[in-house]
């Protein structure tokens, strides 16, 4: 698993009762940037097209405005604004956290969108 900075952003796993390895990759961002598996793997057209399903069908779950993202930025936001704003040891001020929770929001809102977009690039040389 030899990725940009070495081995890393990804496990292999096996089951007891298994001999098949399973790839867990586990970055947020760059699990597969530079990664010559995931190269290969998704050189193949099935495997490419299964992986492009994969990600529109997470876009959809998603949602833009009011969706799943969206109400779990709110759900957490919630549960933890009151602490956050009056904790008193806080590095950051009441406009900073404010001001991250809209940048989750506004992610939120576009996210679905954006991979749609980019999905259907992808699908462009394919087709």
């Amino acid at each position: 698993m030899q990725g940009e900075w070495g081995i890393n952003n990804s496990d292999l796993y096996r089951m007891q009762s298994s001999t098949e390895f399973r790839f867990l990759p586990w970055d947020k961002d760059v699990t597969f940037g530079g990664n010559v598996l995931i190269r290969r793997l998704l050189s193949g057209p099935e495997l490419m097209e299964n992986y492009l399903n994969s990600l529109e069908e997470c876009a959809k779950a998603a949602g833009g405005a009011e969706g799943w993202l969206e109400a779990e930025i709110e759900r957490q936001y919630k549960q933890i604004r009151d602490a956050a704003i009056l904790d008193p040891l806080r590095p950051y001020s009441s406009a900073d956290f404010e001001g991250s929770v809209d940048y989750l929001r506004a992610f939120a809102f576009d996210r679905a969108e954006q991979v749609s977009d980019q999905v259907e690039d992808a699908r462009g040389p394919l087709r």
